[in-house]
């Protein structure tokens, strides 16, 4: 006899939530730390006790504070020297103050900060696209969000240096098909690109992740 784990229901806090290959998982949360409707999504941070406080948009496991492995993969694995780089990050997290330094945190849409900077001809060494992961379908409802992504692409490009990088998430590395179209979308920009891919556990994921490395194609001498 294979006994398993009853489900509850109806308890004030929502324990289960799908990975993104369609999986029911349960989460070991304890506590509802947050949860309100903003102008664009529901935001929520429930509390683990394996994973510290989960951020959830809509539904969505976003990230918590034990995957330290999400921010590492997408700024290069610890392969890449930033000193005195220029840096953009598309996302991303507010620090204690705006600016800074060294820094300076925009609260706006960044595609006319892309179109702006790419008019200005402002090249980075490095671009950091944290805005959201590869659509798992092809489907009408998921249109817009390839177009974005396809748009996002192509802006970023524009403004990456000629020996420049690129660092993006893409999805569970159970979704092989969606993973393959992102691909082909990369094929399909104003300038060819190379590309590696790294696979990486995210903790409160609970799933294995696909993070990319992208940079302009060297002109063959």
């Amino acid at each position: 006899v294979h006994r398993l784990p009853a489900i509850v229901r109806g308890d004030t806090i929502d324990r289960y939530w799908p990975t993104a290959d369609g999986r029911l998982v349960e989460y070991d949360i304890d506590e509802v730390v947050y949860d309100e409707e903003s102008s664009y999504q529901n935001i929520k941070i429930l509390h683990s006790k394996q994973f510290g406080n989960i951020l959830i948009l809509s539904g969505d496991v976003n990230l918590a504070e034990s995957d330290l492995a999400y921010t590492q993969a997408i700024m290069g694995s610890g392969k890449e020297d930033y000193a005195d780089k220029e840096v953009l990050i598309l996302g991303g997290d507010v620090l204690d103050n705006l600016k800074g330094e060294c820094y300076q945190v925009l609260i706006e849409d960044c595609i006319p900060v892309l179109k702006r900077y790419a008019k200005e001809e402002r090249m980075f060494d490095y671009v950091i696209n944290d805005l959201t992961a590869v659509p798992i379908s092809t489907s009408p409802e998921e249109d817009s969000t390839w177009e974005f992504l396809r748009m996002i692409l192509d802006l970023s490009m524009k403004v990456l240096k000629p020996d420049g990088k690129y660092f993006t998430q893409g999805n569970c590395v159970n979704l092989t098909e969606a993973l393959t179209l992102y691909e082909e979308q990369l094929g399909r920009l104003s300038c060819p690109v190379e590309f590696s891919k790294e696979v990486v556990c995210v903790p409160s994921y609970m799933e294995l992740w696909v993070f990319y490395t992208i940079w302009k194609k060297r002109s063959e001498v």
